[in-house]
């Protein structure tokens, strides 16, 4: 089956309440797909405000049904690329191993995502340095790490960008 994701969010009203995030889901793993659904409100934030409410809404009884439903099908990313200025690895760390204690004294056993800390997702140091700080967090031990390659990435060879490059 050939459709676009556009179109497909679209068409079930983006995905932007519990029912339109199990239907995307739904049609997904129709589709042969292993979905990996997250909040993207947390895009770029620094505030950890935002990755909080991001577990709330992962929490409500509406979206806690259908990820438990297809928890061995399904990855969990808490959160889009949280932190993005701060290069506060003890934040990131401290953060991200709140959010996954509340998921699972939730019951909720998903891999769940954690994107690299630092430059929108793009810091491979954060993961390198702390990442296995948030494995240990997780009682379970069932995390793995989002590494998303923009403007940031660059060889001895080649720049690709300066985005946030801090060294």
């Amino acid at each position: 089956v050939m459709w676009r994701q556009e179109d497909l969010l679209r068409s079930l009203g983006g995905g932007a309440t519990p029912a339109g995030r199990r239907q995307i889901v739904e049609t997904y793993l129709d589709n042969g797909l292993v979905p990996m659904v997250e909040d993207h409100r947390t895009t770029c934030s620094d505030d950890p405000a935002t990755l909080r409410a991001a577990v709330d809404d992962w929490l409500l009884p509406e979206n806690q049904a259908w990820l438990k439903q297809y928890e061995d099908r399904v990855l969990l990313n808490i959160g889009n690329e949280w932190l993005n200025t701060s290069w506060d690895h003890d934040l990131w760390v401290r953060e991200y191993g709140a959010a996954i204690a509340r998921l699972r004294a939730a019951g909720l056993h998903h891999l769940i995502v954690v994107d690299a800390g630092g430059a929108c997702g793009q810091n491979p140091r954060s993961i390198r340095d702390r990442g296995q700080d948030i494995v240990n967090a997780d009682p379970e031990h069932n995390v793995m790490f989002g590494l998303h390659m923009y403007a940031y990435w660059r060889s001895d060879a080649r720049g690709v960008g300066t985005w946030n490059d801090h060294g």
